[in-house]
C-alpha cells in the first residue's frame, strides 16, 4: 500500500494532473509509471481540447484583469 501511495505522490508531482486520474492511470497499467504518464498525457490532450471547445464561446463573469505598461508599450491580461 505505502509503494502505491508513493507511486502516486510521484505521478500526481510529476505530471500536475489530478489524484484521481492518477490513481486511475496506475491502476490501468498496474503501477507502470511511464505507461501510466503516457496515458494521462494522451486523456488530457483529448478530453481538454474537447472542453476548451465548449467553453469558447462563453463570456467571463467573473475574474481579474492585470495591466503591465512599460515606456511605448502595454500588455493587458485577463
Amino acid at each position: 500500500m505505502a509503494a502505491d501511495k508513493e507511486l502516486l505522490l510521484k505521478l500526481r508531482k510529476k505530471t500536475g494532473y489530478s489524484f484521481t486520474n492518477c490513481k486511475k492511470a496506475l491502476e490501468k497499467f498496474s503501477s507502470d509509471l511511464q505507461q501510466a504518464e503516457a496515458w494521462l498525457h494522451e486523456q488530457a490532450q483529448k478530453e481538454g481540447w474537447s472542453k476548451a471547445s465548449k467553453l469558447q464561446g462563453r463570456k467571463t463573469k467573473e475574474g481579474l484583469i492585470g495591466l503591465l505598461q512599460n515606456g511605448s508599450s502595454a500588455v493587458l491580461v485577463e
